[in-house]
Parts: structure tokens; sequence; C-alpha cells
């Protein structure tokens, strides 16, 4: 379970209700991203460049980066912990010109001065569920062993 985020090459803010379904244009070129999230940003490996792996106390999850013969596609930010996320993902929309689009509350990130409100209930929704599950031994049996495809059924 993750905050999600998407970044979006875009100079103008796309209408929410499109986000999902908006044919987006390249990103740009992958080694180039690279670069200038590396220099705004510290501690991400980079040892698998489609799912950079990041731990830095302001963020903890990955990046996943949908790439084409070097060109970077698509960009997602999943988010387990941190104590303020939205810092990291500032920079990197900014370093990028990207706009930042959370999925949870279904709005844009202002980068300018962004406010936690997605991550904080991320967060909340995340705990309640892990209290849902501690809290009822039947569902945690389950949730133990069942296979992570058989959840839909």
């Amino acid at each position: 379970m993750s905050w999600d985020i998407i970044a979006i090459y875009s100079q103008t803010k796309i209408p929410k209700e499109d986000v999902l379904k908006y044919n987006f244009p390249d990103m740009g070129y992958i080694d180039v991203i690279i670069k200038n999230i590396n220099e705004v940003v510290e501690g991400i490996n980079w040892t698998d460049v489609e799912y950079p792996h990041i731990s830095n106390g302001l963020y903890r999850g990955y990046f996943n980066i949908g790439i084409e013969k070097g060109i970077c596609k698509d960009f997602w930010f999943h988010v387990y912990g941190g104590d303020d996320p939205t810092e990291v993902i500032s920079k990197v929309c900014k370093a990028n010109n990207w706009q930042a689009f959370d999925l949870t509350t279904g709005d844009y990130i202002d980068l300018i001065e962004p406010d936690e409100i997605g991550w904080i209930k991320f967060q909340f929704s995340r705990d309640e569920i892990r209290k849902a599950i501690e809290n009822n031994p039947k569902l945690l049996n389950i949730l133990k062993n069942k296979k992570w495809w058989e959840f839909w059924k």
C-alpha cells in the first residue's frame, strides 16, 4: 500500500477529471531526468532505473518510471513512509517542469507551497486498515493464507 502521485509533463494543469485518461506527451530523456533528480534529492538507489528506491528520511518508497528507447513515458511516486514526502515530490517535479497529481485527494499538489493533506489522508487510511486487520483474527488469517491474485475473488 502506498501513497501514489502521477507526475505530469505539462505547463498547465490538465482538468482533474481527465488526468487518468489523458494522453500525455513524452517527459524527456531519462538520463537528463535522472541528472535533474540527483541534483535536488539524495538517497536514491538507481540500480533498477525503472524502479529506483529512495529512503532519505523525508521519503521512503520508490519511483515507477516507464521508459522506451531512453525516453521517459510516465513517472509515478509511490510513498510508504517519511516525514514530509511532499518536499521530495515538489523538488523532483520542479526540476523537470512537471505537475504532481495526488490520487488520494484527486487534486494537484501545489509545488510552491505543498501541503501534506494527501499524505495525511493516506496515512490515516493505511492505519485504519492495519487496525481492522489486527483486530480481526479471522481476516488476518485469510490475509496470511491468500495469494495476492486471489484478493479480487
